[in-house]
């Protein structure tokens, strides 16, 4: 029997002991985001039961997503897999300096969308990275941005690799980088 032919009866097994109904909207008012790791048991994580969160997996925040009171995000580093916890910050726009981390990634993500055109699966995925941006998680964007690049095999130029090193040393964040071995993608014909 495979994995999937176990799941039903384990559903069947979940409904006919599941005392519900569960309050909705979620009793604690809270979005949990989270990445998709299987090792993160969010429930357990936070001491939550069932009905008491919304919990979205490898979900990217963004403004649409649905805003709750206390909306928190989880995530997973490949840095020093640590776990993060972010509140999510309603702030105004505010002016990037030309040299910070946030406008050296945006500037990369956005030349990358550029360059990748019609392919619309390295766009969105770059996209993603605009979005952590815009929402403070600029040390997230990196990793994302890394990630990127290795699962797509983008070529990137010198300069803007340049730009990304720059970012991860403001960040601390150099193994963001050299875990993934970003460098290797670097082409000056990109």
């Amino acid at each position: 029997m495979s994995v999937t032919d176990e799941l039903p009866a384990n559903n069947t097994r979940y409904a006919e002991t599941f005392e519900g109904p569960l309050p909705l909207p979620p009793a604690k008012h809270l979005a949990v985001v989270a990445c998709m790791d299987a090792q993160l048991n969010v429930y357990a994580l936070l001491g939550l039961n069932e009905g008491e969160e919304r919990v979205i997996r490898n979900a990217v925040w963004s403004p649409r997503t649905p805003r709750h009171r206390g909306d928190l995000l989880i995530h997973r580093s490949t840095r020093s897999a640590d776990m993060r916890f972010r509140r999510r910050r309603e702030q105004p726009p505010r002016i990037e300096s030309p040299n910070s981390p946030e406008a050296l990634i945006r500037s990369v993500a956005q030349s990358l969308v550029r360059r990748a055109g019609i392919d619309a699966r390295p766009a969105r995925s770059l996209s993603t990275v605009i979005d952590l941006i815009d929402n403070d998680e600029t040390d997230m964007a990196i990793d994302d941005l890394a990630h990127v690049i290795e699962c797509f095999r983008i070529s990137i130029r010198r300069a803007e690799y340049d730009q990304l090193v720059a970012a991860a040393q403001q960040l601390d964040a150099m193994d963001s980088l050299t875990d993934l071995k970003v460098e290797r993608f670097v082409s000056e014909q990109a």
